[in-house]
Formats: structure tokens, sequence, C-alpha cells
């Protein structure tokens, strides 16, 4: 048998098998000897057979294949190729080799050059050759596909570019819109929320919103935006969850009907989804809530867009409140004369903005009611017509959620269009058990609701009652006990703070205002007069009496406790800041509010109550960044308390912490801070008369004995005694922190360092700040106490800012009081003319009316006072005349008080320069007349006038200006007929 078959004879046959018919002239085939014989049909040997791949199997070891080892393929057997097989790339290189073409084409004008394409990887298939049993290709053909395998390699290369772009311009408009919604939210946070009530109705509220509200404020404007007109409170919400609970009524059918139906694609309210529990309370809620509604099929949709952006008690409020609007209650109670009503403004509405549509709904007779309508209330069970697709809507219907088989991929099949894979489904075999266990977990879910008590609103309201009380009592018998022995009962106080972390959700809100409250109460009643140091090692060493150990873990008891209190408040008003929901959801975030209001109550009055007390520090860092609060409600109440801290101390450290705090909390806030916290600093006790009245307050009053007194009244042993009282009672005064009038001084000196530190840091840096007022105001008040060496710079300062123009008039006016309280303390030893602020107030006297400047009237009074009555000597006649006529002119244009006290300041200056009766004399003094135009003083002539306004003011409606008017015309006497009665004269 001839089984020798090698594979250069099997390349020869099919060489010539596939060569053409026709030769070209010049070209001969080389003549073999061995051809005839390989044409011939040969007989097969056994190696024919162990050669070909008979079976899909896979040897177990495989084999390195050699040349004279054929394979087999598609259409027929081929000798196996020495070269692995290549790949689209390789192919399209070779090609670009052969032809001469560059291997990356220049880039065209408008593309990218740095995007690289590749071509299918099925593209190339048609540059190789065909295979050796088939005709070889013509040269037109092979010329014909690369033309066509270049059309559609630029094809793709094309098809690929428009997919980038568009990827990129989709990319792009996505943080286009990214960034507008980052920018929307800032907008939102910082300028419409905290407005709320001024900008909810602006064209800026409405254009943004018709942007779309970023999610981060979603639900808060929402709330906002619906109210709260019911007045349902979180605790309402929870009584009616409850009570759903326990409802029997057909409509809460409906409901896990129709919650299933409810956005089936997210899977998130189905059941055993995140948000099904939620959704059917939320609706059960509020079918107990209004049971005379109902719930009506829709509603699940209405619910489930609030729940997926607000909390269960605010979305429950939301819900409510939205339904019970005209319109949607109309629909959800059929009130037909109502709905035919919204139906004919529909239709009006409709045909303005859609008239070929509205034409078209009436050439079929297509009313409103039968496609605005999609359901109706459950209660309404009368029915005008039937509504075959209502009764259909309602039937059950259930979500079948097969589960996903699993593909196995099988071997792929190869035709001429190419590979197509084979995959094949495995079968899902159902177990009985995970029935049985679905079964038994439905019925435990039936045994609990079963167990669950059924109760009444009116049941929960009384339960919630008697817990209330029960606490209240453990509250006040907690309370008494300390107040009637704190010694001895001061470990009650640490029972009484634990309930502060009550824990049931019905009554923990008033509970835990009701301690904050208490423990305040009791601390400012047992707590000592002193400040509680800590114990030396030595002294913790010493045996005392049992009684001095008892006052010790007192007073150890006492310091610790009041600590944890107020970490405890702290905390309180953190989470009320940063609105973190806790994990035992005891307490809602909605509540956070009120217990904070509450908290910050306690601080301040433990604050006021308490400034001699240890950890008053800490009260002030948690006190002064409230005074800045968006808050109204918390920034007054903080503010109130500081400015009365500042009253009431006669020491001044506590003020001098204060200062402190503020400083920094200006600063680090870059001055952008509200003006009241500034202006509490205007109630610092700094003044010299104060420092040695609050010395005498504070300094011991209690008399010693002296040593004639003790040895006339005295045996040996009582004066033995007396001695040793004496010095304790000494000790303990000084334990009282009875500060000497030096320290007090110097206490003050560093408080207004500060001060003064805060003010020169806003002239400087920060002159168009709304503190700016406030800062001239507190430098008008403590100006006699600034250091002389500022006053030259201070004064070019102030004459800066008056000369700018950026101030309003109280500023302006608060500059000028500045200059002069700083002249009339120190300053008198400086020689400097300060005819500029002079010149500035008489000019703007005339802006004084009975409009908006009436309140500016006691600032010009007192500056008057100080730079005319007070510098007497440094004025002289013409500008004393000249600021009384303007000042008579300006109070034709005033209020009644106002002008009341322009007439009581000119009786004083008439007094003060008596030669300015020349005034009430017709004729004229001097050469010249008199310019009330001119804005100098010193030069407008004022001798040459007289003070006819008195006259006008003499029929003036109001009593009191009447009298000053006579009395200024009568030379304002001190005595006789013109003169003023007591009580007026003394204003």
């Amino acid at each position: 048998m001839d089984v020798s078959l090698s594979s250069r004879n099997t390349f020869e046959v099919s060489r010539r098998q596939s060569a053409p018919d026709n030769l070209p002239e010049g070209l001969t085939l080389p003549a073999d000897p061995t051809a005839d014989q390989a044409l011939k049909p040969k007989k097969l040997g056994i190696s024919d057979f162990f050669s070909r791949s008979l079976f899909s199997r896979k040897a177990k070891e495989p084999r390195i294949p050699s040349q004279s080892a054929p394979g087999w393929k598609l259409f027929g057997k081929v000798p196996l190729r020495e070269n692995p097989p290549k790949d689209s790339k390789t192919i399209q290189q070779e090609y670009e080799a052969r032809t001469g073409k560059a291997a990356n084409p220049p880039a065209q004008p408008g593309r990218r050059k740095n995007l690289e394409f590749e071509p299918l990887s099925t593209t190339a298939l048609i540059l190789e050759d065909r295979p050796a049993n088939l005709p070889a290709k013509s040269t037109e053909e092979a010329q014909r596909h690369r033309q066509e395998y270049d059309e559609m390699v630029a094809e793709a290369k094309k098809r690929e570019m428009k997919e980038a772009q568009k990827k990129k311009k989709i990319m792009k408009e996505r943080y286009k819109q990214e960034e507008i919604i980052a920018n929307a939210m800032v907008i939102w946070n910082t300028e419409i929320l905290p407005n709320w009530e001024t900008m909810r109705n602006t064209r800026k509220v409405r254009d943004l919103w018709w942007q779309g509200l970023p999610p981060s404020v979603r639900g808060k404007v929402w709330s906002l935006a619906i109210g709260n007109e019911l007045n349902i409170t979180p605790g309402k919400c929870l009584l009616y969850s409850v009570a759903s609970l326990a409802d029997r009524e057909s409509s809460l059918d409906l409901i896990k009907l129709d919650i299933s139906r409810t956005f089936p694609s997210l899977f998130i309210f189905q059941k055993g989804g995140p948000y099904h529990d939620l959704l059917h309370s939320v609706l059960g809620a509020y079918t107990c809530y209004r049971p005379d509604v109902g719930y009506v099929q829709g509603m699940s949709f209405i619910a489930a867009v609030l729940i997926l952006n607000l909390e269960e008690a605010d979305a429950f409020i939301a819900f409510a409140n939205l339904l019970n609007k005209p319109c949607q209650m109309a629909f959800f109670r059929v009130d037909h004369d109502l709905m035919l009503k919204y139906f004919a403004a529909f239709e009006v509405f409709f045909e303005e903005n859609l008239p070929r549509l509205f034409a078209h709904f009436q050439s079929y007779n297509l009313t409103p009611d039968l496609y605005l309508i999609d359901c109706e209330p459950v209660h309404a069970k009368k029915r005008k017509q039937d509504n075959v697709l209502g009764q259909y809507e309602k039937m059950p219907r259930k979500m079948q959620r097969l589960q996903e088989k699993e593909v196995i991929h099988l071997l792929p099949i190869k035709d001429k269009t190419g590979i197509i894979p084979q995959t094949m489904e495995k079968p899902v075999i159902k177990k009985e058990e995970d029935e049985e266990v679905e079964e038994e977990t439905h019925s435990e879910e039936v045994e609990v609701l079963e167990a669950m008590p059924i109760l009444s609103t009116q049941e929960l309201l009384v339960l919630r009652r008697n817990k209330l009380e029960e606490r209240k009592g453990r509250i006040a018998e907690l309370g008494s006990a300390i107040l009637s022995d704190p010694v001895n009962n001061i470990k009650k106080v640490k029972e009484l703070r634990s309930m502060l972390m009550e824990s049931d959700p019905h009554v923990a809100v008033t509970v835990r205002k009701l301690v904050m409250i208490s423990l305040m109460e009791v601390f400012k009643d047992i707590v000592p007069s002193y400040r509680i140091r800590p114990l030396t090692e030595a002294e913790k060493g010493t045996k005392v009496k049992k009684e001095t150990q008892q006052m010790r873990e007192f007073e150890e008891g006492l310091v610790s406790q009041y600590k944890f209190y107020l970490e405890n408040v702290e905390q309180t008003i953190k989470d009320w800041k940063q609105m973190k929901k806790k994990k035992s959801d005891t307490v809602s975030l909605k509540s956070y509010k009120g217990l904070a209001e509450v908290a910050v109550k306690c601080v301040c009055e433990l604050l006021v109550a308490l400034p001699h007390f240890n950890f008053h520090n800490n009260i002030i860092v948690v006190v002064v960044p409230l005074m800045n609060d968006n808050s109204k409600t918390v920034s007054q109440m903080c503010c109130e308390a500081v400015r009365k801290m500042l009253k009431q101390d006669k020491v001044g450290q506590a003020s001098l912490g204060m200062v402190r705090v503020i400083s920094g909390v200006v600063k680090s806030r870059n001055y952008d801070v509200k003006p009241e916290v500034l202006k509490a600093l205007l109630c610092l006790r700094i003044k010299e008369v104060e420092v040695k009245r609050d010395v005498e307050d504070v300094a011991p009053k209690k008399k010693f004995m002296t040593f004639k007194e003790k040895r006339k009244n005295l045996s040996r042993m009582q004066r033995k005694w007396k001695k040793a009282e004496e010095k304790l009672e000494k000790e303990l005064l000084e334990a009282e922190a009875s500060e000497s009038k030096d320290k007090k001084i110097k206490l003050h000196t560093e408080t207004l360092n500060i001060v003064f530190l805060i003010y020169f840091r806003i002239l400087k840096k920060a002159q168009k700040s709304v503190l700016l007022p406030t800062v001239l105001e507190g430098l008008a008040k403590f100006a006699h106490l600034i250091n002389v060496e500022f006053f030259d710079d201070l004064l070019m300062v102030l004459h800066g800012l008056i000369e700018s123009g950026d101030l309003n008039y109280r500023e302006s006016l608060h500059c000028v009081q500045t200059a002069f309280n700083i002249l009339s303390g120190q300053g008198d030893v400086l020689n400097i003319d300060p005819l500029k602020f002079y010149t500035h107030l008489y000019k703007t006297l005339f802006r004084l009316h009975a409009g908006s400047t009436n309140e500016d009237m006691l600032i010009v009074l007192q500056c008057l006072d100080t730079m005319l009555t007070k510098r007497r000597k440094q004025v002289t006649l013409q500008r004393a005349l000249a600021f009384i006529k303007r000042l008579t002119t300006a109070s034709m244009h005033t209020l009644p008080n106002s002008t009341i006290g322009i007439l009581a300041s000119n009786r004083v200056l008439m007094h003060t320069f008596p030669k300015s009766d020349i005034l009430l004399d017709n004729e004229s003094q001097g050469s010249g007349i008199y310019m009330p135009e001119l804005d100098e003083p010193e030069y407008c002539n004022p001798q040459n006038t007289a003070l006819w306004e008195l006259h006008t003011l003499q029929r003036h409606y109001h009593p009191t200006v009447r009298k000053y008017a006579a009395h200024l015309l009568a030379g304002a006497p001190s005595e006789g007929s013109g003169a003023l009665n007591m009580e007026l004269s003394r204003k």
C-alpha cells in the first residue's frame, strides 16, 4: 500500500488546479515528471484517516503540527501553514506595503491627528487570497477588492470620527449641565433659601426653578413652596401612620395593589424594595387622616416622588397639603360642579395655546373629562356611567419577575457571512423548599400584624399624654430632691441628665426640652458664687474633716455634671447645624431646630447668670458664633444675652474673654458678620466713672474689729478664735474674686485694645462693609479713651471717609461725632483745627427732614453740643450765629419731637453766646447780605439776618413748639413772663 503523501506534491497539485486556463504569452509552466502521477487518483492509506481531524474534541496533549500532516478547512483538505493566523491590522500593513501607500495617510484639514482608528475585524479579509483549492483572483477583482477595502476603511474612520465627536459633544453638554446645577445649588443655598419669604415670588427664583432644582435642595424647596397650611406636626404623622396599620378599609387593599404598579422599572417601591413600606405607610396615614377622601388610584405616584426627596414625616406633610389644594381636592373628591369649571378653564387655555390640536379634538368630540381624569376615589361608589376601563384598571395585577436564566456558550459556527456565536439557556429547576419558606415568612408577618394592638387616634393621644405626665413627674421629683439638699443629692443630677437621652419617639422631643430647661434652673440655684478649682496632689493627700470631704465631693461632682451638661447642649446645637440623621431615629430632622433653640436659650441663660463659674469661656465660644447665625430667633437670643452680660460685668474678666472671641470670629470670617455682633460691644462698661463705682460695689463690705476692740470685748481664747475666723473670711473674699481698682483698670485697658484693634482693621480693610456704621458709632463712644498717638491718623481717616462720598448721612454724622469726642477729651492739648468737620455738619444740616433722617436728629444734637457748647472758647461768634440760623430753618421741616430738640439746642446756644441776640433784631449789623446757600459758616454773613422762622413756628400745631418759639423770640429769658416752666426748662 502506498502511503507516501508529501506536502510538496500536495502544494503543487493545489497550485496547478487554481492556475488560470489561459496563460499569458511567454509564460510556461515547468515540466514536472511527478505531475501526472499526482493527478491520478490515489489510494488512501491508513495515515490519511489518522491525519484528519474527524472529531471536534481536542487531543489531551497538544502537538506541534508538522508539514506532512495536512489540515481541514471548510472548502477541502489543504496543508497547514507554517505562519500563524494574521490579525486585521497585520493584513492591512502588508497590503499597504505591497501597494506602496503610507501606513498613516496624511491628516485631512479639520480632522484631529491624535485619533487612530482600526477597521473592523472582518474588514481586511477581503484582501486575503482565496484558498488554494479555489480559483485565484483576477487582477481586476483584486483591484476592485482593494478599492472596496479602501472605501470600507474610509467609511469606518468617518463613522468612528462622527461617534467620537458625538460622544465629545454629549460629555461637554453633561459637564455644562453639571456646572449649571452646581452654580444653581450655591445660589439656592446662599441667596434664596435664607430669604425665602422675600424672594419666592421673584422672577429670578422662577427662572431658576424652570431650569430644574438641584437634588440637594429639591426637598427643602418643595416643602417651603407647598407650605403647611394644615399645621401638621411630625407627631400627627406618626399617629396616623400607626393607625393605618390597624385599619382594614378597602382603600388599604387598593394601596397594596397600586404600590406594585408605581414606577415598576425602578424596583424600589415593589414588595421587598427599600421604599415599599415607607410608601405604604404614607398612603395609609393619609387614608386615616382624610377618610372622606380615602385613597385614589394614582396617589402613589405623587407620594413616591415626594418620598424620594423628603423624609417620611416631611413627605406626608407635603403630600397632605398638596392634595388639600382646591384643584386637586375637587378631582379627588369628585366635586362635579367644580370639575366642570376647571374643565372649562382648561379648554380656554388649550384653545389659546394649541388651536389646531384643539380643533382636532373637537372634531372627534373629545372632551377634557375623557382624557384628563385617569382614576376616581374608592369611596365614590355611585358613578354616573359605567367605566369599563376604570374597573379593569382596578383589577389586581402581579408583576412576574422571572429569574434570569444562566447562559451556556457553545462552539461558534462559521459560514460565508462570518462567525455566528451559539448559546443556550440553562434550565432552571424550581425548588419547593423556597415556596415553603416564603409561605412561612408570610404567615409570620401576618401573625406580627395581628399581634399589634389596634389603637384609635384618641387612644394614642391619651397614651402619649400619660407618658408625658409620667416623665414630668420624674423630672419634678429629681429637681426637688436636688434643690432641697444639693450636697447629698448631687448624684441625682446625673440621673436627671440621663433623661436627655430619651428614646421613646412619641415624647422624646418634649422630654429633652423639659430636661434641658430643668437642669439649667438647677445649676443656676446650686452653683456657688466662686470658681471651683481642682485640688492639688498635696490637698488630696491631706486628711480633712468629714464635712470638708463631703463638700469636696459635691464640688467635684457638680463641676463634672455641669461639664457633661454643657457638652450635651453643645452637641444638640451641632446636630441642628449639621442636620445629620442619627442611627436611633428617635428625633426627626425637623425637630432639631426646636431642640436647638431650647439649647441656645439654656446656654444664654447660663452665660448671663454664671459669669464667674467654671467653663464660662467655653459657653462664650458656643454663643458668639451663633450671634451671626442665619436663624433670626437664635441670633437675637445670643446678641441679647451678650449685651446683658457685658452690662452686668463689674469685674471685667468675662468681658475680656467675650471681646477676644468676638475679635477672632470677625477676623476668621473676613469681616462678613452681622452688625449686631459689633453693636454688642457698645454695652461694655469701660468708663472711668463706672470703674470706680464697680470697684466699690465688688469690694468687701465687712468691717473687721480692731485690736483695741478685741482686747476690750473678747477674752484671750475668743480673740484667738476671732483671728482664725477673720483669716478664713479674707481667704473667702479672695476666692470670690474681689478685684482691686488697679487690676480692673488693667483688664479694661486690655479689652479696649482689642476693641480698637477690631475697629481699626475694619476702617483699613473693609471701609465699604455694613459694619462701618457700627464701627463709627463705637469710636464715637470710646473716642475719649483712645491714645493720643493715634489722633492725627484717625482724624485723617475720618475726613477721608467723609470726602469719599461712600457714607450715608448717619455714618457721616458718626464720623463727625467721633472726631469731636476725640478733640473734647485728651485732644484739647493738641493744636488741631476741625474746621472741615464744622463745614461738613453745617453743609448737611438741610438733609434733616420729616422722613427717614428724622431718626438721626439725636446724633446731630449730640454733635452740636460737643462742637459748640463744650468747645465754646474755640468757636467764633460768626460760626455760632450761622449754626443757630440754619438750625432754625431746618426746624420747619422736621417732626415735632425733632423741632423741639432743635429749639432747645438753640436756647442753650443763646445762653452760651449772649451776643447771638442780634438775630432777634430786624436791623442789619455790618456790611453785606446773608447768603444762606453758602456752605461756609464763617463767610455767610449770619449777623445780617433774623430768625423770622420763629414767628412761623408760633403758629405751629404742637403746643410745646409754640411755647419754645415764643420763649426764643423773647430772648430766652430764665425768669419772667417769657420764661419756660420748670418741666420744659429742665429738658
